[in-house]
């Protein structure tokens, strides 16, 4: 009913439907922006353009294929060329088809160059139009086509600057997001946002950047001013699409951060709760599988779990001072699942008693965690403790706490209450 009343809707002959009619004559519309002696047009923000051939559904076209969005209905004598299953408007270039084309156009422009804030489906539009060599200039140097690593929208002067001063061009990656973070602070590299390939229609930053140069040396062969030195500077950066090879120099980064706060800081307490315990059970198993080795008289040092940031680990240590979790990790814990990974992950890097700074784990470590959860398995314990703190923690601080670690706390302290009465009453 809903499919069929769509097809319909705008059409100048009536359709009852189980005594309804689900037509609207167009005349009766007021909501029109355009009306034409062959067509009446409907423009709107966003959304596809959707094509009513003399008042029936024909075709559902995407804005900036399209020139702009809204819905266009052709008047009754006034048809487009389709295909033999009425379901798609044909290319051949009638003289309907062309006229509507180019106004549609024009209603898009003009949209594009009066209103105040533009929606992504505007600015697709205008993509295409440099793309194609149609778009104005002045409008390219002032709309912001371009969206950065830390989701800023950049109009075409502002990237061509950073390049000019980074000289390198690549690409954001969520895997490693502190590392686009830095490379942006010290303009070592001008970092897009994958969302600035899909406003361009383009797969690769090496397109994005031939479409830019093509569109830059088409206007300079009009002697637009400014488009000689927008070609210059992106001929002359290197475009790597890979952020660790854009700036290899910063590879390999740890840091400790400042105190964290909110959540994170709830988070944080918990696993400090556990820290000492954790690395104390694990110092005892290293001493006991290696039996009286060189070295091992050195006491237990208990190191301190704090936060931090790094483009290689999630979890870290210096064999020393520290026991480092990457900030975004403690945002990132909402379940009992994420609480359990997090100790498995501690417990993996303060297994070996070393450094996880200076190189990668080697193979045997994920079976040196296995042996050791066989001899300790109190995982479950320590993840309960994590639990208790942090939901004590946030409390205190008056931060929201994921609802399933709020059950979990209930649940065990429930089990944990009738264990008690049961053994008095043994």
């Amino acid at each position: 009913m809903r499919r069929l009343s769509d097809l319909v809707h705008c059409s100048t002959v009536p359709v009852i439907i189980n005594g309804r009619d689900v037509t609207t004559h167009p005349d009766t519309v007021r909501t029109w922006t355009h009306v034409t002696d062959e067509a009446w047009i409907q423009a709107k923000e966003h959304g596809p353009l959707k094509v009513y051939n003399m008042g029936t559904l024909v075709a559902e076209l995407s804005s900036y294929r399209a020139g702009c969005s809204g819905v266009v209905v052709t008047k009754p004598g006034h048809a487009l060329a389709l295909n033999m299953a009425r379901n798609d408007i044909l290319d051949a270039e009638d003289g309907l088809r062309r006229r509507l084309k180019r106004l549609l156009k024009e209603i898009g422009q003009e949209r594009t160059r009066s209103a105040t804030r533009l929606s992504e489906s505007d600015l697709r539009r205008f993509t295409a139009d440099v793309a194609t060599l149609n778009a104005d200039f002045e409008q390219y140097q002032k709309l912001r086509l371009f969206t950065d690593a830390a989701g800023k929208n950049l109009p075409i002067g502002r990237l061509i600057t950073s390049l000019q001063e980074t000289g390198v061009l690549t690409l954001h990656s969520a895997e490693h997001a502190s590392l686009s973070r830095r490379a942006m602070d010290n303009r070592l590299a001008t970092v897009l946002d994958v969302r600035t390939l899909e406003r361009w229609n383009v797969d690769s930053l090496d397109e994005l950047v031939g479409v830019l140069t093509r569109y830059s040396e088409h206007a300079w062969n009009f002697r637009v001013s400014g488009a000689y030195g927008h070609a210059q500077a992106l001929k002359a950066a290197r475009v790597e699409p890979d952020l660790t090879k854009a700036v290899p120099q910063l590879r390999g980064f740890y840091a400790l951060s400042p105190e964290v706060k909110g959540y994170p800081r709830a988070v944080m307490v918990g696993l400090r709760e556990i820290g000492r315990d954790v690395q104390m059970t694990a110092w005892r198993y290293r001493k006991e599988q290696d039996g009286p080795a060189p070295g091992l008289g050195r006491p237990f040092t208990e190191r301190r779990v704090k936060a931090g940031q790094s483009d290689l680990a999630d979890v870290w240590t210096d064999g020393e001072k520290n026991v480092v979790v990457h900030e975004s990790r403690l945002e990132g814990v909402k379940t009992v699942r994420d609480v359990e990974r997090l100790v498995l992950d501690v417990l993996q890097v303060v297994l070996p008693g070393g450094s996880t700074m200076v190189g990668a784990p080697d193979d045997t470590a994920a079976e040196t965690l296995v042996r050791f959860l066989e001899a300790e398995p109190r995982v479950t314990e320590w993840t309960l403790r994590v639990v208790r703190a942090l939901v004590g923690e946030a409390q205190r601080l008056n931060v929201k706490v994921p609802h399933r670690l709020l059950h979990l706390l209930g649940t065990a302290e429930g089990v944990e209450d009738q264990a008690e009465r049961v053994a008095v009453v043994n």
